[in-house]
């Protein structure tokens, strides 16, 4: 899976030598993959009877586009949303694996191969489209260039696996350190918290994302705290405002991470999540 899709990098190499770590770029090998969906099969779902936003939605740079611009009651009015593209918004099928089967087949096995959950969104931009301003993602994603071309910029300081969404965090953009062009045909690694912003070159665009949802080692760590909760009420009980937080909370965490029984219970819900992820 891995090998077909990242032009022949080995999914050793991947996990030891990009994954979490750098930006990586080469060609897609995935042929059925590029020719799961194309420009025409957007605009039909896109515009069909079933359209209904946020699975459908429109976005461009800096610049908010309201859904009811181009919906009804969160039906999608294709003429509406034809017209926005035509003058420049970038349409966003969010979801998609759940409407096209072969895309649906290929996040499983990536899913599988990688032991993470895989969201599969299409963009189609007009010729110098930019979707969204620079920003960074809470996870890693794969950008699949189907067709057309798009410019990509990366900016310095990434933030190792942020939290939160680039524009709540409050951090300036930073200074661009790449500039490329990403053509059909080719895919793009990028972990979580590098910033980063396409735009569409002279011709319409079309590309793949597919998101990258892990089990993190804080969702085991928030686990194990939990299951010790539920054995000790004093994690249970609400903080005062008479200066006795701190002290509370620090000794809940010392009991919780002095708790066996708690902390191999989260492991154990974790091996087994990771096992059904990987189709074991």
């Amino acid at each position: 899976m891995l090998v077909e899709l990242l032009d022949g990098l080995s999914e050793e190499a991947f996990f030891s030598q990009v994954y979490e770590q750098r930006v990586w770029r080469g060609r897609c090998g995935d042929a059925s993959l590029l020719a799961a969906v194309g420009s025409a099969s957007v605009r039909a779902l896109a515009t069909s009877a079933h359209a209904r936003f946020p699975s459908v939605a429109l976005a461009s740079g800096d610049m908010e586009i309201s859904p009811k611009s181009y919906s009804e009651a969160r039906r999608i009015v294709g003429a509406k949303l034809l017209a926005a593209h035509a003058k420049g918004a970038t349409i966003v099928l969010a979801d998609l694996a759940k409407r096209v089967p072969a895309l649906a087949t290929f996040a499983r096995d990536l899913g599988r191969a990688l032991g993470v959950r895989v969201g599969v969104n299409a963009y189609l931009s007009p010729p110098g489209a930019r979707g969204f301003a620079p920003h960074w993602d809470t996870h890693d994603v794969l950008v699949i260039q189907v067709e057309g071309s798009k410019v990509w910029e990366l900016f310095d300081a990434p933030e190792p696996m942020p939290l939160t969404r680039f524009r709540d965090a409050g951090r300036p953009t930073g200074e661009v350190v790449d500039r490329f062009t990403l053509s059909a045909g080719e895919v793009l690694y990028v972990p979580s918290g590098h910033v980063h912003a396409a735009r569409a070159t002279d011709d319409p665009s079309l590309h793949l994302t597919l998101g990258l949802y892990p089990l993190r080692v804080l969702d085991v760590a928030v686990e194990a705290v939990a299951a010790h909760a539920l054995g000790h009420p004093s994690v249970r009980r609400a903080l005062r405002p008479d200066g006795s937080a701190a002290s509370a909370v620090a000794a809940a965490l010392r009991a919780a991470a002095e708790d066996a029984e708690a902390i191999a219970a989260a492991i154990a819900v974790a091996e087994q999540e990771l096992a059904r992820r990987r189709g074991e």
